[in-house]
């Protein structure tokens, strides 16, 4: 194309400069050259057939609406757009013959749907269906339909429809072209309905008229399968056709493209007046509504001819009691009546109402007949009170229980049926209800809970235990359900490895004389029995005898007090002790000994004339480890009470003459704190004193013992000095008089030695 344009214009050149140049100046040879530019843009935009010029050519597109039949330039999704393609044969006819093999030219015509935004959504050559082939003479001009059906799921949005012609040996070699520019929006209204509302008109007595046909189809098959259901119709119109799905009777089932619709007023319908009611079409292209209407009048009644109760007229409860009515339809239709009964206690409360349990009687009667003598059993409850019952009866359309009954017998009428409820069964559970409070989740004894089963009526009472809270487990009845007779006992345990939480349940018992629950609840702790647990201190008691020994010797029951033959002697020591043989003792908790002398306990053989009971003794909550020496106080001990008639301790050895009788004791024990005694310094260590001379050592004191002290029995001198027989007197008097007669004798001893003699 370059080539034959540069010759050409190298011709025109060539043309203007032998014969134009002469009287043209330079602005003329620039038109010129414009000019046959303009011409060969021309040429090559309708390109040429195989002659190697434009034969054929699409002088309009026009778009119109195919049904509406008007020119548009927007559709909705599901419209037939028809497209007015006028063509023209650009062949002289002059130069070829009639009877020359191309005088007929044959040329194909397709569509591409082009969309502003996402380029080609729709290609005709690319579907058989939808291309024309024409043909053509030399100079003939025609015009061609092209049908396209929007589809349902095109976007709305801008869109252009261009027109292409080829000849028919190359189908994609593009003759020519044109496009014109369309909108489509979201509206979807392009289906064909024959009947868009209906008047069934006045149906009166035994009429049940059906509608004309209603005609569903799409107008627009091409652009994609319609598929539409009924969804909605009134309760007074019976769809006949399409039918009702099996799996939602609230709607039909789907239909495909072409179908129709028939609908019938129900035969059960009585009276009424509907105006303008919808039925509703669905379809994948949109709603569809067709607005219906009826007056119907049946002339529909009815009378209850016959109501009363067979014999007995007096039950126990449990009884099952037999109304026995009889209807007579004196209507201009047949009829299907709801009968509906009513249950008045003695309490003038309605203890019965067939309509709210679901158990009316559907009767059908025929215009003009009677249903003959009908029964209706009902069981008297159990528990019922005893006394006059009354029974009431209303006559209803089975089909609408909201309308006015035909006919009614009220319970308080006169014509209401009686009869009497004797006293029966009446159950009784003791206690009402349960709270097991805290219990333990692992706990070795489960906690049981005992309710109490009596009748207090006048028949049998039969009941079970119908259910039970789900952490609890039945001990008694042997199961759930097993009928017991009479009076008897339920019992029930709390479940073992019940995670700890806090639960509630109710136990219920079923009886003939009436069904009885019980709350109940209990706390799960977390923990077992095994959990040690705080113990309370005990008074302590002599529980036997205790012969002090090298070693302290621990029992684990209440503390005992020791005894002994002789009063303890309380010795003070103030001058510096001699440390013995003794052990020491290294991590013993002892009792605070600030201010508390210090006992030491001679024993023999025990006579008590009392016990004597120590007083502020701490009492260990920890196993006491035996001491393995002598405590060691760090300070002379000083009495914390001012002892009465008691000489005061001075640098020399004092003692308080031993009595034959034990000292009651003057205090009461006192529980022990968590906080163990520090343990004494290791000097100081007060001097272990013989009571007499051929009188072995006494034993090192021990460790803090259950019902033992370090302070002298009744307190600190709280008591009056007894009195002192001769012979301890001279005894002591001797103990006192020995260390001076030993520090005479030795200082005489050292005077001889330094006299020489």
């Amino acid at each position: 194309m370059l080539t034959a344009l540069t010759s050409g214009l190298r011709k025109c050149i060539n043309l203007l400069s032998t014969h134009a140049l002469k009287g043209l100046g330079l602005l003329g040879l620039l038109a010129a050259v414009f000019a046959y530019l303009i011409v060969a843009d021309t040429t090559q935009a309708s390109p040429s057939s195989q002659a190697g010029r434009l034969e054929v050519r699409i002088k309009r597109v026009t778009l119109v609406n195919d049904y509406e039949d008007n020119i548009k330039g927007t559709f909705d999704r599901g419209a037939r757009i028809r497209a007015e393609v006028a063509i023209e044969d650009l062949r002289d006819a002059a130069s070829i013959a009639a009877n020359a093999p191309d005088y007929q030219a044959q040329y194909t015509l397709s569509f591409a749907i082009n969309s502003l935004r996402a380029g080609i959504v729709y290609q005709g050559r690319d579907d058989a269906a939808n291309l024309r082939t024409i043909t053509l003479t030399p100079g003939e001009e025609g015009i061609v339909n092209l049908i396209w059906n929007v589809p349902y799921g095109f976007t709305a949005g801008e869109y252009n429809f261009r027109v292409e012609i080829s000849t028919e040996d190359g189908p994609d070699q593009v003759e020519h072209h044109l496009q014109r520019e369309f909108r489509i929006t979201a509206n979807s209204r392009y289906v064909h309905l024959s009947d868009k509302r209906h008047d069934f008109g006045n149906i009166r007595d035994e009429e049940t008229p059906r509608t004309d046909l209603i005609i569903i189809a799409p107008i627009n098959r091409d652009a994609g399968d319609l598929t539409w259901r009924v969804t909605e119709w009134p309760k007074w119109v019976e769809l006949i056709n399409p039918p009702p799905d099996p799996d939602d009777s609230t709607r039909s089932i789907e239909i495909t493209n072409n179908g129709y619709v028939i609908l019938q007023v129900s035969d059960t319908v009585l009276f009424g007046n509907f105006v303008d009611e919808s039925v509703v079409i669905s379809t994948n292209a949109g709603e569809y509504i067709v607005k219906v209407s009826a007056r119907i009048n049946r002339h529909a009644s009815g009378v209850i001819d016959d109501f009363r109760i067979r014999p007995p007229r007096e039950f126990d409860a449990g009884d099952t009691v037999n109304f026995r009515y009889r209807i007579d339809n004196n209507g201009r239709t047949d009829v299907q009546y709801r009968v509906t009964f009513t249950v008045v206690s003695p309490s003038n409360a309605v203890i019965y109402d067939s309509s709210t349990t679901g158990e009316d009687p559907i009767v059908e009667v025929p215009d003009g007949d009677t249903s003959g003598n009908r029964e209706f059993a009902w069981q008297i409850p159990y528990g019922a009170l005893d006394g006059n019952y009354r029974v009431g009866i209303e006559l209803r359309d089975a089909h609408e229980f909201s309308n006015p009954p035909f006919d009614s017998i009220d319970t308080t009428h006169s014509d209401a049926a009686s009869f009497k409820v004797l006293e029966g069964a009446k159950i009784r559970v003791s206690p009402t209800g349960w709270q097991f409070g805290s219990v333990l989740g692992q706990s070795s004894q489960p906690q049981t809970a005992t309710f109490s089963v009596t009748n207090i009526g006048r028949l049998t009472l039969e009941w079970q235990v119908a259910d039970i809270p789900g952490w609890t487990e039945l001990i008694s009845p042997a199961s759930l359900g097993a009928t017991q007779s009479g009076g008897g006992v339920v019992t029930l345990r709390v479940k073992n490895n019940i995670a700890p939480s806090s639960y509630t349940g109710n136990l219920v018992i079923n009886s003939n004389g009436g069904d009885v629950t019980a709350a109940m609840g209990v706390n799960i702790l977390s923990g077992s029995a095994t959990t040690p647990m705080p113990t309370q201190t005990s008074t302590p008691t002599s529980t036997a005898t205790i012969t002090p020994t090298a070693s302290p010797v621990q029992t684990a029951t209440n503390t005992p007090t020791p005894t002994a033959t002789h009063t303890p002697v309380v010795i003070v020591v103030t001058a510096t002790p001699v440390p013995t043989d003794t052990p020491v003792p290294t991590a013993t908790p002892m009792a605070t000994a600030t201010h508390t002398p210090v006992v030491i306990v001679v024993t023999a053989t025990p006579a008590p004339t009392a016990t004597p009971v120590p007083t502020t003794t701490p009492e260990p909550t920890d196993t006491p480890v035996p001491p393995t020496a002598t405590p060691e106080p760090t300070a002379t001990p000083i009495p914390t009470a001012t002892p009465t008639n008691t000489p005061e301790p001075t640098a020399t050895h004092t003692f308080v003459p031993p009595t034959n009788t034990a000292v009651p004791p003057t205090a009461t024990p006192v529980p022990p704190t968590a906080t163990h005694t520090p343990e004494p310094a290791a000097t100081d260590t007060p001097v272990v004193e013989v009571a007499a001379a051929g009188t072995s050592a006494p034993p090192p004191p021990t460790a803090i013992q259950p019902g033992a002290s370090d302070t002298p029995p009744g307190g600190a001198c709280s008591e009056s000095p007894q009195p002192v027989s001769p012979l301890t007197g001279l005894a002591n008097l001797a103990l006192l008089l020995s260390p001076i007669a030993l520090a005479g004798g030795a200082r005489w001893r050292k005077r001889r030695k330094s006299d020489g003699g």
